[in-house]
C-alpha cells in the first residue's frame, strides 16, 4: 500500500510529496528514509536492486523522476549498504554503469539554479580516483562547458559547478578512503559547504551556486561531455535538493543512518579511538580522539584508568616524555545524554642501544677516496698506526689531517659503529649509492661543513657539536642522508648548524624531515639558524605533509632559517615545537612567505621572533586551541611582516593568548575565512607607529563578528582595515598612538573606557561605535573622514546616556554624523571639515562641511566655524531637541575676499536655540564691520557695518571730580562706564561705576569723583 500527499508548493519551493512506503525491501531503512523525506527532497534515490524492478531506479520524493539503471542489474550490482540502518547498495565499475535521471515524468524540475544540496552514501575503489562523479550533470560543451557535480577527484571530494565564463566554484575537502562515507555538498546564497560524515570538511564562498542548464542529470557519472567521468564503487541514498541543508540536518540524516537515532538523543559517538604513541626520551607525543555529538562535549583524560588533573580538552599533548610517562592513556567524552569511554592507547619510550665498537680508524692521506668493506687500505688505525681497511663496527674518523681526499666515494653499503667528522680546514663531503646502515651514529665537531649526500637507514642518532652538518634529500621516509626516517634525534648544539638541503620543485619540494625528533639550541653558524634550510622551498602539503619538520624540542633559545620559505605543520598532523617546558626563546629567519598548519607550542615556550628577508606573509592556521607558548612572553612581528591569522576548521580554534609586539611596517591581520566557532582574541596586541591592523572574512562562524578580548597599545599612528564582519574591541586601548581606518566595511565597537592618547581618524563609510560604557575620551583628535554630513561615524547610542563628551584637550574636525548627543566641554575643540593625511592616507580634504548629531548639541568649549564667501560655511547641526550654545565661537575667514557687510551664513542647525557664546573672536570681521549675532537664535550669523563709535571730546578736573564728555553715541542708547586701575586686564574684569544714556544727538557727559588713594585709573565707555 502507497499514500501519497500532495500539494503544489510550500515556503516558495515545490513540496515533494511525502510517501509512506509499506514494503518489506524498505522496512529496515524507514528511520533513515523519513529522516530525509522530511526535509523535502527535490529527488530522492535509495538504490536498492531488491526492490527497484526493472531498471528503474526509484524515486521516493513523489515528484515522480525515477530514472534508469545503465548496465547495472541486481544480480550483478547489488551490494551491501553502509550501516544497519541503511542496508542496500548499488556498485559502480567506473566503466560503464550510470544512473540516467532524465527518463522521469518531470525531469524539467532538476534544473534549477542558486541554493542548491547534493546528497549521498559512497565507497570509492580507489580514494585517489580522478573525476569520479557520485551524481552530476555536465560538463556540457554545448552550454558554455556548464556543470554541476558532487564527485571524488585526486583524494578529496567535491561539491563544485563550472563554466566556461566563471571557472571553477565550490568546496574540496575531506579525505576519502574505502570505507563507508557520506557525502554532502550545499550552497547556501554565499558559501558552498562539504560536509563530510556529518562533519564540516570545507567551505568556499560564491554569490551563484547551481546552475540552471537542460543537460540531464546522472548517478555515477556526469553527462553530455562529462559523461566520462565514471565513479568507481558502492553508491546509495542520492538525493537532491533546491536550498541548503543547515549543519543540523546534515548531521540528522547522518546519524539516522549510521546510528538509527538522532543526534540529540546520543550520547558522544567516538569515530577515531587515540592511537598507540611513542618517542624517544624528552620528546612529544599527542592523543586525540574523533567525536560526533550535536551537544556541547566535556573531555577528561585518564592515564593508567587515573584522571589526569586539566587535561579536559579535545587532545592531549604530552612534553618532554620520560620512562614514568610510559603506561596506557584513554579519555571519557560526554554530553547531556551520557558518556562515552575511548578505549585505551598506550605510551612508550624508544630507547637507544649503543653498536658494539670496533677498530678506532681515521681516515688516512694518500687514499683513493673510496669508503669500502675490507678492500681499500684507506683507514689508519688508531691504536697500532697501520694503514687499514674499513670493517664493520669500526668507529670512524673524518678530521684536519692534510693532503687526505674531502670527497669520500661511498658506494657499498657500510656498518660503522659511530662517524665522527672533527674538522675546522677540510670540508668533507660523502656521496655516492651507497648506504650507511646499521646501528651507527654520526657525531660533527669542529667548524668545518660536512655533507652526506648518500641516502642512509642508520638507526643511531646524530650530534652536532660544531660547524655545519648538511643533510641532502631525501629528508624523509625510510631511508635520508642522515638514516633512517625513524632513527634516534638529531641533536644540534649551540653555535653548530644543521643544514638540510630539499631538492625538486612543488611539490617535491614539500619533503622536510617530517617525524624524525629533533633538539636543538643557540642561533646557529653566522647567526643564521642552528636548522636552517639552505635548498628548495619546503612546503606544508603534499606527500610527506608537513613541511620542515614535524618535532623540534628546544634545549635552550633557539634560531630556524632560511633564504627561502619553509612551512610547518597540515591539518591533522602533530606538528610540535618543545621547550621542554622550560621557557626558552625562538627566533625564525624566513625569506619570504610561509604558512604554519595546526602547530602545536609549548605551552613554556618564551618569547619568539618572525623575521623576513623582504616584505611578505606569516600564515598561521588553526592554531588557537593550543596557542602562541607562555601567553605572557611576546610574539614580536618585525618589519615587514604580515602575520596573518586564519581559523582553520576545528570550532575551538580561537584565543591566541599571547602579547603580540606588531613592529612599524609589519602587519596583524586576523582572517577567520569562514570557519565554524567564535571569533574570539585573547592576544595582547602592540601596535607600533605604521604598523597595520586587519580585520577579514569575519562573516562566518557564529555570525557575531570578531572580539578582540586581549588589551591593546597603540605605540604611534596605526593603519586599521575591517572588512566583511563588525569587530568589537572589549579590553582597553591605551599607549601613547591612535589609529587611522579607512577600509572597507562594517562597524568597529570600544566597549571599554580607552585610555590612549592619540588621534582616531575615521575614513569614509566607517563607524565607530561605543556601547556600555565605551570611551575614547583622551583621544587627542577625533576626525570623520569623507564628505557626507549624514552618514554615522561615531555612534553612541549603545551608551546608557546615549550621548558623547569631547572632553578637555580634545578636537573634533571632519564631516560625519554622532548617532547620539554631543557635548564639547570647557577646552575641547568642535572644528567642522578640514584636511587630514596620515600614514599617507587622506581621509578628508574638505575646505568646509558639517558635523552633526542625532541628538542634542552643547557648545561649551571652542567651536570653530570657516567662512567661504557669502553664505558658505561650516554648520553644526542637530535633529534633536536642539543647541545650547556656550564658550567661544571662533570664526575664520578662508575666503580670498574679505568679508562685507550683508554677508549672511546658517552655521548652526536645529530645532530649538538657547544659551549664549562667552566670547567671539575676532571680536569684529573686519575695519568698519561688526558681527550680527541677534539671529543666532535661529543658527544664523550676519556681518554688518559698524554702528558709529563714541568720542571723547572733552576731559576736566572740576571740584575734585573728572569730568568727561563727547559725541558721535548712538541717539538715545544705554552706555556703561567700566573702569579699572590695570588697563590690560579682560574686560570682564573692569567694574562698572555708571550706567547712563545718550542724548538724542548722541551727546554724553560722565561726572567721577577722584579717590586720592588710588595712583591712576582707566575709564572705558560700553554701549548696550
Amino acid at each position: 500500500m502507497k499514500l501519497v500527499i500532495k500539494s503544489s508548493s510550500l515556503f516558495g519551493r515545490p513540496l515533494i510529496a511525502i510517501a509512506l512506503v509499506l514494503m518489506s525491501g524498505y522496512t529496515t531503512r524507514a528511520d533513515y528514509q523519513s529522516t530525509v523525506l522530511s526535509d523535502s527532497p527535490l529527488a530522492y534515490y535509495p538504490l536498492n536492486l531488491n526492490v527497484d524492478t526493472g531498471s528503474t531506479a526509484t524515486d521516493l520524493s513523489g515528484n515522480g523522476n525515477s530514472g534508469t539503471y545503465v548496465n547495472i542489474s541486481s544480480g550483478v550490482n547489488s551490494t551491501a549498504g553502509p550501516s544497519a540502518y541503511i542496508t542496500n547498495a548499488v556498485s559502480f565499475d567506473g566503466v560503464s554503469t550510470y544512473v540516467d535521471l532524465s527518463t522521469g515524468g518531470n525531469p524539467a524540475l532538476l534544473n534549477f539554479g542558486g541554493p542548491i544540496t547534493l546528497e549521498a552514501w559512497v565507497q570509492p575503489t580507489n580514494p585517489n580516483q580522478n573525476l569520479g562523479d557520485i551524481i552530476g550533470k555536465g560538463y556540457d560543451s554545448a552550454n558554455n562547458y556548464d556543470e554541476v557535480t558532487l564527485r571524488l577527484n585526486g583524494g578529496k571530494y567535491e561539491g563544485v559547478t563550472y563554466n566556461g565564463t566563471t571557472g571553477s566554484r565550490g568546496a574540496s575537502g575531506g579525505t576519502p578512503t574505502t570505507s563507508w562515507t557520506h557525502v554532502l555538498s550545499t550552497f547556501d546564497g554565499s558559501n558552498w559547504r562539504l560536509y563530510v560524515n556529518g562533519q564540516s570538511a570545507a567551505q568556499s564562498g560564491d554569490s551563484v551556486g547551481a546552475i540552471d542548464f537542460p543537460t540531464p542529470w546522472h548517478i555515477g557519472a556526469g553527462s553530455a561531455d562529462g559523461a566520462n567521468r565514471l565513479f568507481s564503487g558502492n553508491i546509495t541514498q542520492v538525493a537532491i535538493y533546491n536550498y541548503a541543508l543547515s549543519t543540523a540536518q546534515v548531521y540528522a540524516h547522518f546519524f539516522a543512518g549510521q546510528y538509527g537515532t538522532t543526534p540529540n538523543n546520543s550520547v558522544p559517538i567516538i569515530t577515531t579511538q587515540p592511537a598507540d604513541q611513542s618517542c624517544y626520551a624528552g620528546g612529544a607525543v599527542q592523543f586525540t580522539v574523533g567525536v560526533l555529538s550535536s551537544l556541547p562535549t566535556t573531555n577528561q583524560w585518564f592515564k593508567n584508568s587515573s584522571p589526569i588533573p586539566g587535561q579536559t580538552n579535545a587532545s592531549l599533548t604530552l612534553y618532554n616524555m620520560q620512562a614514568a610517562d610510559a603506561g596506557s592513556y584513554s579519555v571519557k567524552v560526554g554530553n547531556n545524554n551520557g558518556t562515552t569511554n575511548s578505549a585505551a592507547a598506550s605510551l612508550s619510550l624508544i630507547t637507544v642501544t649503543p653498536p658494539a665498537v670496533g677498530a678506532s680508524l681515521e681516515w688516512n692521506t694518500n687514499n683513493t677516496g673510496a669508503w669500502d668493506n675490507g678492500v681499500s687500505a684507506n683507514w689508519k688505525d688508531l691504536v697500532s698506526g697501520l694503514a687499514t681497511s674499513f670493517a664493520a663496527n669500526d668507529a670512524v674518523v673524518f678530521d684536519d689531517q692534510s693532503g687526505v681526499p674531502t670527497a669520500v666515494s661511498l658506494n657499498e653499503t657500510v656498518l660503522p659503529s659511530y662517524l665522527t667528522n672533527n674538522s675546522s680546514a677540510n670540508n668533507f663531503t660523502i656521496s655516492g649509492s651507497g648506504v650507511i646502515s646499521g646501528q651507527a651514529s654520526v657525531i660533527k665537531l669542529g667548524n668545518s661543513t660536512l655533507e652526506m649526500a648518500t641516502t642512509n637507514d642508520f638507526t643511531g642518532g646524530t650530534l652536532v657539536g660544531g660547524g655545519t652538518l648538511q643533510m641532502d634529500a631525501p629528508l624523509s621516509g625510510a631511508a635520508t642522508t642522515l638514516g633512517a626516517g625513524n632513527a634516534a634525534p638529531i641533536i644540534v648544539a649551540t653555535g653548530a648548524t644543521l643544514a638540510v638541503k630539499a631538492s625538486g620543485g612543488y611539490p617535491q619540494g614539500n619533503s622536510g624531515i617530517s617525524t624524525r625528533e629533533l633538539v636543538i639550541s643557540g642561533a646557529g653558524v653566522g647567526g643564521n639558524g642552528a636548522l636552517r634550510s639552505i635548498g628548495n622551498d619546503i612546503y606544508h602539503d603534499g606527500a610527506p605533509a608537513g613541511g620542515l619538520f614535524r618535532s623540534v624540542r628546544l634545549a635552550g633559545n633557539a634560531t630556524i632559517g632560511s633564504s627561502g620559505r619553509w612551512d610547518l605543520g597540515q591539518e591533522g598532523l602533530f606538528t610540535v615545537i618543545s621547550s621542554g617546558g622550560s621557557n626558552y626563546s625562538l627566533t625564525c629567519l624566513q625569506g619570504g612567505y610561509s604558512e604554519w598548519h595546526e602547530v602545536t607550542l609549548d605551552p613554556g615556550l618564551g618569547d619568539i621572533d618572525y623575521i623576513l628577508a623582504s616584505p611578505n606573509t606569516w600564515s598561521i592556521v588553526g592554531m588557537g586551541i593550543t596557542g602562541l607558548g607562555n601567553p605572557a612572553n611576546t610574539l614580536t612581528v618585525h618589519p615587514g611582516v604580515n602575520l596573518t591569522i586564519g581559523h582553520g576548521n576545528n570550532n575551538a580554534d580561537n584565543g591566541y593568548a599571547k602579547v603580540i609586539h606588531v613592529m612599524g611596517t609589519a602587519q596583524f591581520s586576523f582572517r577567520p575565512g569562514g570557519g565554524s566557532g567564535d571569533y574570539y582574541l585573547k592576544t595582547a596586541l602592540q601596535q607600533d607607529d605604521n604598523s597595520s591592523l586587519n580585520f577579514y572574512n569575519g562573516n562566518g562562524g557564529n555570525n557575531t563578528g570578531v572580539t578582540v578580548g586581549g588589551p591593546v597599545r597603540l605605540n604611534g599612528m596605526v593603519h586599521m582595515s575591517i572588512g566583511d564582519s563588525p569587530v568589537a574591541f572589549t579590553n582597553v586601548i591605551s599607549g601613547s598612538g591612535g589609529f587611522v581606518w579607512d577600509t572597507y566595511n562594517n562597524t568597529v565597537s570600544f566597549t571599554a573606557n580607552n585610555t590612549y592618547a592619540g588621534p582616531s581618524i575615521i575614513g569614509d563609510g566607517r563607524t565607530l561605535a561605543l556601547p556600555g560604557n565605551g570611551a575614547i575620551s583622551q583621544s587627542s583628535l577625533i576626525f570623520f573622514g569623507g564628505s557626507d554630513s549624514t552618514s554615522v561615524r561615531l555612534d553612541v547610542s549603545g551608551r546608557q546616556d546615549q550621548a558623547f563628551t569631547l572632553a578637555g584637550g580634545q578636537t573634533l574636525a571632519g564631516i560625519g554624523r554622532i548617532n547620539g548627543s554631543l557635548t564639547v566641554a570647557a577646552g575641547a575643540s568642535l572644528s567642522p571639515a578640514g584636511t587630514n593625511t596620515t600614514l599617507g592616507i587622506t581621509t578628508g580634504a574638505n575646505s568646509i562641511g558639517a558635523i552633526s548629531a542625532t541628538g542634542d548639541i552643547t557648545l561649551a568649549g571652542t567651536t570653530t566655524i570657516k567662512l567661504n564667501g557669502p553664505g558658505v560655511a561650516d554648520s553644526v547641526q542637530s535633529s534633536g531637541v536642539g543647541i545650547t550654545y556656550g564658550g567661544t565661537l571662533n570664526l575664520v575667514n578662508i575666503n580670498a575676499t574679505p568679508l562685507a557687510a550683508g554677508d549672511s551664513f546658517q552655521i548652526f542647525t536645529a530645532n530649538s536655540y538657547s544659551g549664549s557664546f562667552a566670547s567671539i573672536t575676532p571680536a569684529t570681521p573686519g575695519s568698519s564691520l561688526a558681527w550680527d549675532t541677534t539671529q543666532l537664535g535661529s543658527g544664523l550669523l550676519n556681518v554688518i557695518a559698524a554702528p558709529p563709535q563714541p568720542v571723547v571730546t572733552s576731559v576736566i578736573l572740576s571740584s575734585g571730580s573728572l569730568v568727561f564728555s563727547g559725541t558721535n553715541g548712538p541717539a538715545n542708547r544705554n552706555y556703561v562706564v567700566l573702569t579699572s586701575i590695570n588697563v590690560s586686564v579682560p574686560l570682564a574684569a573692569w567694574t562698572p561705576l555708571v550706567t547712563n544714556s545718550f542724548d538724542a544727538s548722541g551727546v554724553f557727559h560722565v561726572t567721577n569723583a577722584i579717590n586720592a588713594a588710588i595712583p591712576h585709573q582707566f575709564y572705558l565707555l560700553k554701549t548696550q
